[in-house]
């Protein structure tokens, strides 16, 4: 019998009710386990002993911190092992931008289909180098999209306000205030034969389409294509980049000439300031200069075939025991 780990983020009120919501869907096909963090980079840890002690899947409940934590967690392990699980998103976070990327549904009947279904998607993973606040670099990786600019300025911004206003709230009031008042910084940027000297609002380092809750800040993302969709957002307006969101709710390309969308598979940023704060799927690290590197196919995660087609290339099915390749054409 398949072993299925579910990596709860235990600050998720619905925490209590996932018990039996798990037994009444899984409990007569898979062994079930389940492991609630209690506290920073503790998804890191219960992942990998998770995949030690030999389970098939690994669930990551709560929102793109927690998918991170767990892919951090896979990538301390040797290759052989991460090839040995699959991980599924069951998206109980507040932005679950990662989970649109793979289709997730926060229904646990949902993922048990996903899972009997088997598809599946060599996810490309995103290693950065950076630099912390004690001037030290240190080693992270991510899923989803790695930015500097308003994106991380605006999550710090909200990590103070959320207690009082609720993270929804905070989340608007922090933007408004970061687009309206935080000047572009000067940075560098050299990127397989692409080059940037300027003032940038924002710098993306997109795998997935989505940052900010929904936002397609990168419409040319696909998560295992090999490449990082780079989007570079020179020095626009507030009100400029605002005119942008209709676009950007779409997942549709921006035409400005201070727009700029460019396919790579590492880069280098560098910043006269530290304050150039960086963000790594939704989490605050530390600031440039920093090297982004992109490691191919590097995670297998579960995704809903229908739900992905636009941003995965190729999906395995394991539902069978030989594999078959469905192909997703990209619009």
């Amino acid at each position: 019998m398949q072993t299925i780990c579910f990596i709860v983020n235990s600050k998720k009120k619905r925490a209590e009710n996932l018990v039996s919501q798990i037994e009444a869907a899984f409990g007569a096909r898979y062994q079930t386990t389940i492991r609630y963090t209690s506290a920073s980079r503790d998804a890191e840890r219960l992942a990998a002993a998770a995949v030690e002690d030999g389970c098939s899947y690994l669930v990551a409940v709560g929102g793109d911190g927690t998918v991170n934590e767990v892919v951090n967690g896979l990538m301390s392990l040797s290759e052989a092992q991460r090839r040995a699980v699959a991980v599924a998103v069951l998206p109980w976070g507040t932005g679950n931008d990662f989970a649109r990327s793979v289709g997730a549904s926060a229904l646990v009947e949902e993922l048990y289909a996903q899972i009997e279904r088997g598809d599946t998607c060599s996810t490309d993973v995103g290693k950065v180098q950076y630099t912390q606040p004690n001037g030290l670099a240190a080693v992270r990786y991510f899923v989803n999209i790695g930015d500097i600019g308003i994106g991380p300025s605006t999550v710090l911004m909200v990590e103070r306000l959320k207690r009082l206003v609720g993270p929804k709230i905070a989340f608007w009031i922090g933007g408004f205030c970061t687009i309206f008042f935080r000047r572009p910084r000067m940075v560098a940027i050299e990127a397989d034969g692409y080059r940037f000297r300027g003032r940038a609002m924002a710098v993306c380092m997109a795998n997935g389409r989505y940052f900010g809750s929904g936002l397609g800040i990168a419409p040319g993302a696909i998560i295992n294509d090999g490449v990082l969709n780079l989007v570079v957002v020179g020095r626009v307006s507030a009100l400029t980049f605002l005119r942008f969101t209709g676009k950007l709710r779409k997942a549709e390309p921006v035409i400005h000439p201070e727009v700029h969308y460019v396919d790579v598979t590492q880069c280098r940023i560098l910043s006269d300031t530290m304050d150039c704060p960086l963000e790594l799927d939704g989490e605050v690290l530390g600031a440039a200069p920093l090297e982004v590197e992109l490691l191919p196919g590097a995670v297998r995660f579960l995704v809903d075939a229908d739900r992905a087609k636009a941003v995965c290339k190729a999906l395995v099915s394991s539902s069978e025991n030989s594999p078959k390749v469905n192909c997703c054409a990209h619009p």
